[in-house]
């Protein structure tokens, strides 16, 4: 109980408090634990008290969707608490959920009434939390409008052309396994899986520190984003293995723009979010306001250039013929990176689809298209084994699902911009053919 006491007078809402204010705090406060699951509170209702999590994580709800994660230590239910100050019958909103067990320390409102009355640190601690709140809010609104200024000219708007190059950024890449009939519902016609793989794809967390363009105009202009991408591994037009992506997801609307215009990336906004404890680290994906998925993992491993491809082709590749084949490509193209060369292409396909405005009945597309975008590796290294990785799918309206085989993280570095190609993807290739046929025949063997 001493030790909870002093987590709960060590948070910022309650830091430095009088002594006859603490003498009543702890006086009124009471512990409570929740189970996984349980309901500290519902949105609807009339709320009447305000809950100090002290232990373990509680989900926030809207109108029945997961929205966000609060990890402790914090504090839930303190707009609802300043409202009523105010005078206002506050009917909250948001529903407080355990996520995880749960220890609390709870405070009827009531008396969270009085403390305010009678403490003037506690009201100063209140406005600067306040103060908080609108710094945070400040600073992305102010980062949502400077994404659109960093690589517009003027006059007219222009948009600077590349091409794109991004300096060494961190990829988390996480090994999924799904249904293989999932996977390959989200392929549009001429794009195949890659036979024998299982179900594989990739789930990357992409923090790109510094985007910029190699154009002369660009006056060394760039920007920063985050960004979660899933990655199928595919035969495209039954002759081009690569990588295709049914959808991006990055925080930043210069990003989704550059993308879109270009090259046809569907993208959507998203907040794609690291935190590192001592525990371990977790990376969460919130779209439109809810929490689609959480990765974990407990420890990192670093890894030479020839364990982490081995470690890589083991959760990637279940047929022993394609791990061995992967591995020695790999292996070679990570070394080649390494001393600073420049890799072969990665082809990255998407469906850039953009629809007739004037069509009512049904829709149609003035541009439906199947799009190679060669993709140039420009440094692959610092290879870590991310262990104990797992992750939990929190919404099933996601594309994707599945179990993780296996995560790394490493840094990576790219160019784009050059010698796109347009797939005629309606004229499906014949089963069997080009690439497709011999990697059949290998696999077969393996």
């Amino acid at each position: 109980m001493n030790h909870d006491r002093a987590t709960l007078l060590g948070l910022p809402l309650f830091a430095g408090l009088e002594p006859e204010t603490v003498t009543m705090l702890l006086e009124v406060v009471r512990s409570r634990r929740y189970r996984a699951g349980e309901v500290l509170s519902p949105a609807g209702g009339e709320r009447d008290e305000l809950f100090v999590v002290l232990r373990g994580e509680v989900a926030i709800t809207r109108k029945d969707r997961l929205t966000a994660i609060a990890r402790a230590p914090t504090v839930l239910g303190l707009s609802d608490v300043l409202v009523r100050q105010g005078g206002g019958r506050p009917v909250p909103d948001e529903g407080f959920v355990a996520f995880s067990d749960v220890e609390t320390m709870v405070l009827p409102v009531t008396a969270v009434d009085q403390l305010l009355d009678l403490s003037t640190v506690l009201d100063r601690n209140v406005i600067d939390w306040l103060q908080g709140e609108l710094r945070d809010q400040e600073r992305t609104n102010i980062a949502l409008l400077k994404h659109f200024e960093d690589f517009f000219a003027a006059p007219n708007a222009r948009l600077i052309a590349g091409p794109y190059v991004t300096d060494p950024y961190p990829m988390y890449a996480f090994v999924m396994q799904d249904e293989p009939g999932r996977l390959r519902h989200l392929l549009p016609r001429g794009v195949e899986l890659i036979p024998n793989l299982e179900g594989r794809y990739l789930l990357t967390f992409n923090f790109f520190e510094r985007v910029r363009s190699l154009n002369p105009r660009s006056a060394g202009r760039a920007f920063s984003y985050h960004e979660t991408t899933p990655f199928i591994p595919c035969i495209a037009d039954g002759r081009v293995a690569g990588l295709y992506s049914p959808e991006m997801y990055p925080d930043n609307y210069l990003a989704i723009t550059l993308g879109r215009e270009f090259y046809g990336f569907p993208k959507r906004f998203a907040k794609t979010d690291l935190r590192a404890g001592p525990g371990g680290s977790e990376i969460d994906l919130v779209i439109d306001g809810r929490l689609v998925l959480r990765a974990s993992w407990s420890e990192e491993q670093a890894l030479s250039s020839e364990a982490f491809v081995r470690g890589l082709g083991h959760a990637f590749a279940p047929n022993q013929a394609l791990r061995g084949l992967g591995g020695r490509a790999a292996g070679g193209l990570i070394d080649w990176l390494n001393r600073g060369g420049i890799a072969p292409v990665m082809p990255i396909f998407v469906h850039k689809q953009i629809p007739d405005c004037e069509s009512t009945d049904e829709l149609v597309f003035e541009i439906d298209e199947l799009v190679e975008i060669p993709f140039h590796l420009s440094g692959a290294d610092h290879a870590v084994e991310l262990s104990g990785a797992a992750v939990r799918f929190l919404s099933d309206g996601w594309i994707l699902g599945g179990e993780c085989r296996g995560a790394f993280r490493f840094q990576l570095g790219f160019h784009f911009g050059r010698a796109r190609e347009r797939i005629d993807y309606h004229r499906r290739a014949p089963p069997g053919s080009g690439v497709l046929k011999r990697l059949r025949q290998l696999l077969g063997r393996g």
